[in-house]
């Protein structure tokens, strides 16, 4: 699967923006501080599939890509986390 996200900010705030062959939707992120570079909101199970037009169990694969590639582009040698309403991404 062909996939790719890019980091965007508007007037309105940042976000992540996820895209694949199925589908393409947006993440909204809050920056943090020193340690902790920001957090990506994560929709909740209910609207998952509403919100990003996926299945519930392509959640944590998608999660898990968006975390990889964010802290290589944006943190690089930082780390991750994922929670059920958050990716924390933190600095090395």
């Amino acid at each position: 699967m062909d996939e790719k996200i890019e980091f965007k900010g508007s007037k309105k705030g940042q976000y992540i923006q996820y895209t694949s062959e199925k589908t393409s939707f947006k993440l909204k992120f809050e920056e943090g501080d020193d340690f902790l570079l920001g957090l990506i909101v994560v929709p909740e199970d209910a609207d998952w599939e509403h919100d990003t037009q996926t299945k519930v169990s392509e959640k944590q694969g998608i999660l898990q890509f968006i975390a990889q590639e964010m802290v290589e582009k944006q943190a690089p040698g930082g780390e991750y986390q994922i929670t059920d309403c958050y990716i924390k991404i933190f600095r090395e």
